[in-house]
């Protein structure tokens, strides 16, 4: 029994770490699109505040918690979300990369 348990023990880290911090949150919960909002570009849900300007923040090295501090009406669900909504838009997408 001890063995089996050692086996799985990193499968098991590897379920929860994506269950805990993918899976749970739904992105169509956190990101809406309406045209009267700033011409239908996703956005946080009862928030102005574009998915894009979230992920260029990320991406230039700010924090969870810099954007929180930045923005208080979002949440980190909302921050995960936003990478989510990402992942999903470019999921199926060929994009074509020139060679340096």
């Amino acid at each position: 029994m001890g063995l089996q348990n050692d086996l799985l023990k990193p499968i098991k880290s590897a379920i929860f770490i994506t269950h805990k911090y993918f899976l749970m949150v739904d992105w169509t919960l956190h990101i809406e699109s309406n045209p009267k909002k700033l011409y239908g570009k996703p956005v946080v849900v009862n928030t102005r505040i574009p998915v894009d300007l979230i992920l260029e923040k990320l991406a230039s090295g700010d924090t969870m918690n810099d954007l929180i501090e930045a923005y208080p009406k979002i949440t980190r669900e909302d921050i995960r979300a936003c990478l989510l909504f990402a992942a999903d838009s470019i999921r199926n997408e060929i994009i074509s990369l020139k060679a340096p």
